[in-house]
């Protein structure tokens, strides 16, 4: 970068903003959680960081894009670096734009609406809307690190997804900065003239846009909140259950899934399929004392007819109460003191995970098929699967046969290469029955492979093209070809 280019960017930036061409700045600020295992035969895609530009405002935000334009630097946009899979990580040399700064809020209390700077932190939102007995229903793993910008760019799930559905299905509106440097405003709620373009950069990991501003639907706090815990006879019998909610029109807070074998989890056998797993249903309801225990009362009856038995709330209960504990490990290990190399080097043991969109009556099948291919690979086994929040969104966990599971967050595994081979195979499988791969954390570099043969991809590849021509925001990640 020349001293010319230097010096307009230190301008570009605003009082309130920074610019740093330092080392550890710019590692940092390269990388994602994913950490070097998940991101197996792809890191060699990873490009260097030329500059971290801090913008203490959306009008430098915009200062920064026509900066960029003026002498042809990629930009990547960045919120809090806690994606999972890579989506942060230039694919070219580029000026990482750190949106940290954008922390302005605002809360409506009479409409639930806040009004927030994507640098805010959700974690940091909902600290202000308690004191309006309201929440933001988006609660990911990484509430306590993770921005609203990123949230909407990743369109992230959440555990309450299952009610409220994703972190794009609870905004109103955003503020975004286009590739011509233009501040501009989407539409709120709905509009008849023509397509919603909220949908242009909800999910786009910053590919059409820079995220400035977003104005999101909060919610009163619940006046109760109640769990609920069914075991059934192996997976399929526990899917036709939630199948019964989803068409009876129940939703609850916390949906949460999985089958494994019973010692796996605490259960003693007596209530197994023929493959000796048995099955885990958690709930939550939340909302008003009249409501929350009524869906609850539904469900009973519903999930007893798919053969459920119900243990008590107890399980549930203790799973919601346990489901930010990694964050706050990663947060107080890794996040606060930057720590590249130890981020770097997360891998939990050998363990990776799919989450996909399929059509709900393809997932048993789809499910048959995935657990014959990991029983091709003689160094992996399958852990969970399961259903989360929606019946349409099925998860799996795959550890390598030699892991310990003990939670070592930087014991990366011995056979990343089958791993990834494996997951590649089974998102590819996922593809071709018209299912979607990664729908929770978008699918950034570790989806890179995956996204030519996402259904819509010539297209978003086409409006990339006509956008931004000259691929300035995070290129590569719309269109990796």
């Amino acid at each position: 970068m020349t001293p010319e280019a230097k010096a307009a960017l230190k301008e570009a930036v605003g009082p309130e903003g920074a610019v740093t061409w330092d080392d550890l700045a710019r590692r940092w600020a390269g990388r994602d959680a994913a950490g070097d295992y998940r991101l197996t035969g792809r890191r060699h895609r990873i490009a260097p960081v030329a500059a971290v530009a801090y913008p203490g405002s959306p009008e430098a935000v915009a200062a920064v894009v026509r900066w960029a334009r003026t002498f042809g630097v990629a930009l990547v946009p960045r919120g809090a670096g806690t994606g999972v899979m890579g989506g942060a990580v230039p694919l070219k040399e580029a000026v990482v734009v750190d949106l940290s700064r954008l922390k302005r809020v605002a809360v409506d209390p009479a409409t639930g609406i806040v009004e927030a700077e994507a640098g805010a932190v959700l974690g940091e939102i909902n600290r202000e809307l308690e004191a309006h007995g309201l929440m933001l229903v988006h609660d990911p793993w990484s509430v306590a690190m993770a921005t609203v910008g990123g949230a909407v760019s990743t369109d992230g799930v959440g555990y309450h997804a299952g009610r409220w559905g994703s972190m794009g299905q609870q905004v109103v509106a955003l503020e975004v900065v286009t590739p011509d440097g233009e501040r501009w405003q989407t539409q709120a709620f709905k509009s008849s003239v023509g397509p919603d373009l909220r949908a242009l950069f909800i999910g786009s990991q910053g590919s059409f846009g820079i995220v400035t501003r977003v104005w999101v639907q909060a919610v009163d706090r619940p006046e109760v909140v109640q769990f609920a815990t069914w075991r059934f006879a192996g997976f399929e019998a526990g899917f036709d259950g939630i199948l019964r909610l989803w068409r009876a029109g129940l939703r609850f807070d916390l949906l949460d899934f999985s089958d494994q074998r019973p010692d796996a989890l605490d259960l003693s056998p007596g209530l197994e399929d023929a493959d000796g797993r048995t099955a885990l249903l958690r709930l939550a309801a939340m909302g008003l004392r009249e409501e929350a225990p009524a869906r609850l009362a539904a469900a009973a009856r519903l999930l007893a007819a798919s053969g459920g038995v119900d243990l008590g709330p107890e399980r549930a209960e203790s799973y919601w109460q346990g489901r930010h504990l990694w964050a706050e490990r990663f947060q107080r290990e890794v996040h606060q003191p930057q720590d590249s190399a130890r981020r770097a080097a997360l891998g939990w043991m050998g363990l990776d995970y799919l989450n996909l969109a399929l059509w709900p009556q393809e997932i048993p099948a789809f499910r048959r098929r995935l657990m014959a291919r990991v029983a091709q690979s003689p160094e992996l086994t399958l852990g969970e699967t399961g259903i989360w929040g929606m019946p349409w969104l099925f998860s799996a966990v795959l550890f390598e046969t030699e892991a310990t599971h003990e939670e070592d967050m930087v014991a990366p595994g011995r056979h990343p290469e089958a791993m990834q081979h494996a997951i590649d195979d089974l998102v590819a499988m996922a593809q071709a029955q018209g299912g979607n791969a990664e729908c929770i954390h978008g699918l950034g570099l570790k989806g890179l492979p995956w996204s030519p043969h996402e259904r819509g991809h010539r297209r978003w590849v086409s409006l990339k093209r006509s956008w931004d021509p000259d691929d300035l925001f995070n290129p590569g990640k719309i269109s990796p070809e």
